[in-house]
């Protein structure tokens, strides 16, 4: 790998990091393949780094386009990583959900309704040392 793609694919790793924190693990050597690297070095080194925005901002984004195209799994992971690193709170979340009706259908907002719902019933048991 040359230089500047090794420092290209250390930049996007690194960004990978900070906009998931471990909520999304980065896969082990035998399964980083061709998909896994595209997405490094393009998304998250290219997409993600642009210095314009802020990673909450981006994120606000990301939410609205999956919750758009009913995409909950992904809603999922984007949420979890906001709420770890502190970028929404629950009342926003809450917010969010009343708010998406209007833009992408009542019946893709119930599906994140739900997932929302067993979600923050899940951070309150780990919370509360009931895991």
């Amino acid at each position: 790998m040359a230089e500047q793609d090794s420092a290209r694919r250390k930049r996007g790793l690194a960004m990978f990091e900070e906009v998931y924190g471990g909520v999304v693990p980065v896969p082990p050597p035998d399964r980083q393949g061709p998909f896994f690297f595209q997405t490094i070095d393009q998304l998250f080194a290219e997409t993600w780094s642009t210095p314009n925005m802020s990673i909450r901002d981006k994120r606000l984004v990301a939410l609205g386009a999956v919750a758009a195209m009913g995409e909950i799994e992904m809603f999922e992971i984007q949420l979890r990583a906001a709420l770890k690193k502190g970028e929404l709170t629950k009342a926003q979340v809450e917010d969010m959900v009343m708010f998406l009706p209007a833009y992408v259908s009542y019946p893709r907002t119930s599906k994140i309704l739900l997932m929302t719902q067993r979600l923050f019933a899940e951070l309150d048991k780990e919370k509360a040392g009931e895991k």
